[in-house]
């Protein structure tokens, strides 16, 4: 059996998206005329057992909003920030659908004649995992755990025997 590539919590999907941007935005867009924040959270409590040792224990969906001041819209195409977005959905949260998160909003307003302030608005749903951790800071049902993504143990060999009683 092999073990699925998890990583820790690090970033929320927020925090990740908009240093994606800023990444693909770079010398365009500086960081410090980016902002982002969630609106209207909703936590749905699970307790999901997800085996070693694992629980789903909520999902945690939010309005998430990146607010990018004066982008220089004429200097570079809109297009790229706004295909910045989709490769991150794309690659990062395919399973939106599943989860019926909509479609990201844009809104933009002009404030001269080269550059704007644009709002992106994009419903993001996160899984709260926790896994087993003697030094973790949260007890539950007897147990420290710390917040992480479960490990899947995925199997990478099968074999299957057919056997004919003659």
């Amino acid at each position: 059996m092999g073990h699925s590539n998890v990583t820790p919590y690090h970033q929320t999907h927020l925090e990740h998206l908009t240093d994606y941007m800023c990444a693909h935005m770079s010398g365009v867009v500086l960081a410090n005329k980016i902002d982002a924040w969630q609106e209207n959270a909703q936590l749905t409590v699970s307790g999901e057992d997800l085996g070693n040792g694992g629980f789903l224990m909520a999902q945690w969906q939010y309005q998430a909003v990146v607010s990018i001041e004066g982008f220089p819209h004429k200097a570079i195409d809109p297009r790229y920030l706004l295909a910045s977005v989709a490769c991150w959905i794309s690659e990062f949260d395919p399973d939106r659908s599943q989860k019926g998160l909509a479609d990201p909003s844009v809104s933009v307003d002009v404030l001269d004649d080269g550059s704007v302030d644009v709002a992106i608005e994009l419903e993001l749903c996160e899984d709260i995992q926790m896994v087993p951790d003697s030094e973790g800071h949260i007890r539950y049902q007897g147990t420290q755990y710390r917040v992480e993504a479960v490990p899947i143990w995925t199997a990478e060999d099968v074999e299957i025997r057919y056997e004919t009683g003659h």
